[in-house]
């Protein structure tokens, strides 16, 4: 050790500080050398000082970290080269120095440039320095990488649209669950009342099911549902919800459609349910005045009509067949074809 020199620090370990102080140094002196040191030493802050025109003077272990200049690169740089080429044009490294100056500290969320040219969401903080006579000498300045803050905000909200999402869908076919349903439903009874619209909901199951399963395994089961929510899909228009009501039974929420369409579009979806197997469908129209479920079981009553009278058929809800006669044909043919199956399989 040198003359006049006592060593701090009887051990070192990993991450430590162990340094040389003169012996002639005061406890003051002492405690400034051992909160430089420490400053130094802190890598998740980019801490450095800048002369009065903004010019880098001195920097932390943490500046190279995270910026990437060694000390001789950097020193003697303007602030302006953390900055990017977007918020130098638009003044910011400027406004940064003349705020500090003239309020004593400037704060902002912004992107730096590392040396590499690659770009980091960071915190950056700006304070004046003053000397005893209150003249500015030069600005602290400090940078925070959020980053990985960003990245979790990202994944956060990744996350929870996700969550959002598959809270109202089916885990299995995709389709709507019943909570998306029954949200849409009082919503679109609502609208239909306020706009004088008509509003008509369907209820489809598809036949034999439970036999389908037995015979080919509940994996093909699972297969075909899938395969008859996307075959269904594709003859439904834009702002038709589909939703799976429980088991192979499935709703179909039509907005602006009156009876007589609503019921050749079930027929439509009728004749796209996959192979082997058929689908029975009730359908019923809001008569302005009822509830939800009230409607939801009328479609439900047409469902069972439609499976009592021989399955894969389009059946009207009580309380409405006599209004099919009054509705205009709309290339479909005859409504009343509607309800007479196709070959049963």
């Amino acid at each position: 050790m040198l003359p006049g020199l006592r060593r701090c620090g009887t051990s070192r370990p990993s991450g430590s500080i162990r340094y040389l102080v003169p012996l002639t140094m005061n406890s003051a002196e002492h405690s400034d050398l051992m909160f430089r040191r420490f400053l130094e030493r802190i890598s998740d802050y980019a801490l450095f000082l800048l002369d009065k025109d903004g010019r880098v003077g001195s920097w932390n272990e943490g500046a190279r970290a995270i910026i990437g200049y060694d000390r001789d690169e950097i020193v003697g740089q303007p602030v302006s080269i953390f900055f990017t080429a977007e918020a130098q044009a638009g003044g910011l490294p400027v406004r940064a120095l003349a705020e500090s100056r003239l309020s004593g500290r400037f704060d902002v969320e912004d992107w730096q440039v590392r040396k590499d040219g690659e770009r980091f969401w960071a915190a950056i903080t700006m304070t004046a320095i003053h000397d005893d006579d209150g003249a500015i000498t030069g600005f602290g300045a400090m940078i925070r990488d959020l980053t990985g803050r960003l990245e979790a905000e990202a994944q956060k909200a990744g996350v929870m649209a996700l969550l959002e999402k598959t809270a109202g869908t089916d885990f299995l076919t995709g389709a709507a669950n019943r909570r998306s349903l029954d949200a849409a439903l009082i919503a679109s009874i609502a609208t239909a009342k306020r706009h004088a619209r008509p509003l008509s909901i369907a209820m489809a199951d598809i036949d034999h099911f439970k036999a389908f399963n037995d015979g080919h395994g509940h994996q093909a089961g699972d297969r075909y549902l899938k395969a008859a929510i996307t075959a269904w899909k594709s003859v439904l228009r834009a702002g038709c919800l589909l939703a799976r009501y429980g088991g192979e039974e499935f709703t179909v929420l039509l907005p602006d459609t009156a009876l007589g369409h609503a019921m050749e579009a079930m027929n439509r979806l009728r004749l796209a349910t996959p192979a082997p197997n058929t689908c029975s469908i009730g359908v019923a129209q809001w008569d302005g005045i009822e509830t939800a479920e009230a409607l939801l079981h009328r479609a439900d009553q047409g469902l069972y009509a439609a499976k009592r009278a021989g399955r894969n058929r389009v059946e009207a809800g009580p309380g409405q067949r006599a209004a099919l006669s009054f509705l205009p044909e709309t290339g479909g043919g005859d409504l009343r074809d509607i309800a007479i199956p196709r070959n049963i399989r």
